[in-house]
C-alpha cells in the first residue's frame, strides 16, 4: 500500500470540488469570505499558541511548527506556522488516509480518531517530523481535517539526534510510522504510546509530551471548526474552504502571468556527501509560460549511500519556503497557491531517491533551493512591478545547522543524549539556531541581513539553557560568505556546544575575522 512517488506528487495539487462544496459556495454572501476566512486565521493562531504552550521540545516552544486546516479531501486550506516547509507535506498523509482507510471496513475514519505518522515515503520530509491528523465531523458528516506537526530531535536511530550523516539506509534512521490511529473516541491509546516510548528510549518524556501537544492542537482546531459549523452549517464551512483554495489559485496565476515568459536555468553545487568528500550537483530549469511554471531538475546528481538524499516532494516543500516568503508572500498558505506550479524530478537522483534510501538529511539537501530559486525568480521578475520582491539567496546551511547546538559538532544533527540538570533523559537539539537565523544578501533597495528569519522560527537561548547541560558559544555576524553585495551576507549565528561548566559566565569579546562573539556559559 506504500504510495508511489507519482501518487504523492499528485497529492500536492488541489482536488476537484465536490457537490457539497459547490452548494456551499452558493451560500456565501458578499463579505462572508473576507470575514470568515479571517476567523479561520484567528482560530489557527489560537491553536498554534496552544501547541507551543503545551509542548516540551525546543522546536515546539520556538514555534517552528504548523497547525493546518484541511477540507474533507485533504487539501490544506489555511495554516498558522513557524516554517513553510510543512505546508506541503501535512496534506499528503491525509489524502493517503482518505484513499486507503476511509472506506476500509477494517480501519475507517471516525469521529474522535487521531492518526499519527512520520514516514517520509508517505509524503513527509524525514522521520524527525511527526504529524498528528484528526478528522473533523459535525452532525455525522466529515467536513474537514486538522493537522499539527513539528520536528522531533530523536528517532531511535543508530546515534542520538535522528539526522545521521553516515546512515546508509532507512534501517539505520530509527522510527518510521506509516499513518496509524493513536486515538479512538477522543482517547489516546496507551499501548501505541508505549510502543513509541520504547522506540524513542533516549528521550521518552520529550516524545510523549510533544505527541500530546500535537494532539491537543488538532483537538482544539476540531472543536473550533465544529463550533463554526454549528453556527453556519456544514455546507457553509465546506464552501468557505473551497473558496479559499479558489482565491489562492487565482491570485497565484495572476501573479505568475505578469512575470516574464522564458526558459531559465541555474546550477549549483555542494561539497561533501555525508561524511565523505564529494560533489553534488543541483540542476534546475524553469519553464515559465503564461500563468504556469514547470521546474525541471533533469541533470541533478544521482542518489548516494549517505543520508544526503530526499524524496521529490521535499524539494517542493523548500520551493514553497521561498515562494511563500517572496513571490507569493501575500497569498494564503494553502494548496491552491501552488496549483500553477509543477515539478519534474527524475527518479534515481538524490532528490528522488529509492524508498529504502537514508533520507535523514533531506532538509540539508533541499535547502539549497534557497540558492536556486532566488536567481530563477529574479530572471522572471526583474522587469515587472514585482521586481522589489527579488531577494538574494539565503545562506542555505548557516553555521552547519542545528547540529552544533545538538552537541554533534560539525557532524550535524547528531545530538548529545543523557540526563539533564533536572534528572530527565533528553536528546539535545538546537531548535534551529544556526539554520533558522541564516543571513541573506543585499538587494537593489536595501542592505543584506546577517540574520533573516524568512525560513523558520528558532528557540530563545534562555529556554535552551533551562533544558540542557550545554554551554553555547554564539558567533554573531560570523564569516562572510563572500557574496557580492553592498552588505555581504553573513552567517547569522554559528553555535558551538560543549559540556556544562561549573560556573556562570557571560561575556562579549572580539575575535579575528568575527564581528563579535557572544559566549554564554550556563548555571
Amino acid at each position: 500500500m506504500r504510495p508511489t512517488k507519482e501518487e504523492v506528487m499528485a497529492f500536492i495539487h488541489p482536488t476537484r470540488p465536490g457537490e457539497e462544496e459547490l452548494r456551499g459556495l452558493e451560500k456565501l454572501a458578499p463579505g462572508d469570505y473576507e470575514i470568515y476566512s479571517e476567523r479561520l486565521n484567528m482560530i489557527l493562531a489560537e491553536c498554534k499558541d496552544v501547541f507551543s504552550k503545551v509542548g516540551n521540545s525546543n522546536w515546539v516552544l520556538s514555534g517552528d511548527l504548523i497547525v493546518g486546516l484541511h477540507n474533507a479531501q485533504g487539501d490544506l486550506v489555511s495554516s498558522c506556522l513557524g516554517t513553510f516547509i510543512h505546508s506541503v507535506t501535512a496534506q499528503n498523509p491525509v489524502k493517503w488516509i482518505m484513499h486507503n482507510f476511509y472506506d476500509n471496513p477494517r480501519v475507517g475514519v471516525h469521529e474522535g480518531d487521531i492518526f499519527y505518522c512520520n514516514e517520509a515515503t508517505y509524503g513527509g520530509i524525514h522521520n524527525c517530523d511527526q504529524l498528528a491528523l484528526m478528522p473533523i465531523f459535525h452532525d455525522g458528516e466529515l467536513i474537514g481535517w486538522a493537522s499539527s506537526g513539528t520536528h522531533m530531535a530523536e528517532t531511535g536511530a543508530i546515534a542520538p539526534g535522528g539526522m545521521i550523516p553516515w546512515a546508509k539506509s532507512r534501517y539505520e534512521e530509527g522510527m518510521n510510522l506509516t499513518p496509524i490511529r493513536i486515538a479512538k473516541n477522543y482517547q489516546l491509546r496507551d499501548d501505541l504510546l508505549e510502543m513509541m516510548v520504547n522506540m524513542i528510549g533516549r528521550a521518552p518524556r520529550q516524545q510523549v509530551l510533544d505527541l500530546r501537544a500535537r494532539c491537543t492542537a488538532v483537538d482544539r482546531l476540531r472543536m473550533r471548526i465544529q463550533q463554526l459549523a454549528e453556527q453556519k452549517g456544514n455546507d457553509f464551512v465546506r464552501g468557505l474552504m473551497r473558496k479559499t483554495l479558489m482565491v489562492a489559485e487565482e491570485g497565484a496565476r495572476n501573479r505568475i502571468h505578469r512575470w516574464n515568459d522564458g526558459i531559465y536555468r541555474i546550477v549549483c553545487f555542494t561539497s561533501g556527501i555525508g561524511i565523505k568528500p564529494g560533489l553534488l550537483r543541483y540542476y534546475c530549469t524553469a519553464h515559465k509560460e503564461g500563468d504556469h511554471i514547470l521546474f525541471d531538475y533533469t541533470g541533478t546528481s544521482p542518489e548516494n549511500d549517505s543520508s544526503f538524499n530526499a524524496m521529490p516532494w521535499v524539494i517542493v516543500s523548500y520551493s514553497a519556503l521561498y515562494m511563500y516568503s517572496h513571490g507569493f508572500w501575500d497569498l494564503p498558505v494553502c494548496t491552491g497557491t501552488l496549483a500553477p506550479v509543477d515539478f519534474r524530478i527524475p527518479d534515481g537522483t538524490f532528490i528522488s531517491a529509492n524508498w529504502d534510501a537514508a533520507i535523514g538529511r533531506a532538509p540539508h539537501v533541499c535547502e539549497n533551493n534557497n540558492e536556486l530559486f532566488p536567481k530563477l525568480f529574479a530572471c522572471m521578475m526583474f522587469s515587472t512591478d514585482d521586481r522589489l520582491q527579488i531577494a538574494a539567496p539565503i545562506n542555505g546551511v548557516g553555521g552547519g545547522g542545528g547540529g552544533y547546538m545538538g552537541g554533534g559538532g560539525a557532524g550535524g544533527e547528531v545530538g548529545g543524549s543523557g540526563v539533564n540538570q533536572h534528572g530527565v533523559p533528553v536528546v539535545s537539539s538546537g531548535g534551529g539556531w544556526a539554520r533558522n537565523t541564516m543571513g541573506q544578501g543585499g538587494r537593489v533597495d536595501s542592505d543584506g541581513m546577517d540574520s533573516a528569519l524568512f525560513r523558520s522560527r528558532y528557540t530563545p537561548l534562555a529556554v535552551m539553557l533551562r533544558k540542557q547541560r550545554l554551554i553555547f558559544q554564539l558567533f554573531i555576524s560570523g564569516r562572510s560568505t563572500g557574496r557580492i553585495a553592498r552588505a555581504t551576507e553573513n552567517t547569522g549565528v554559528e553555535p558551538v556546544a560543549t559540556s556544562r561548566p561549573s560556573s556562570t559566565e557571560y561575556r562579549l569579546r572580539s575575535a579575528p575575522g568575527q564581528a563579535g562573539v557572544v559566549v554564554f556559559r550556563g548555571w
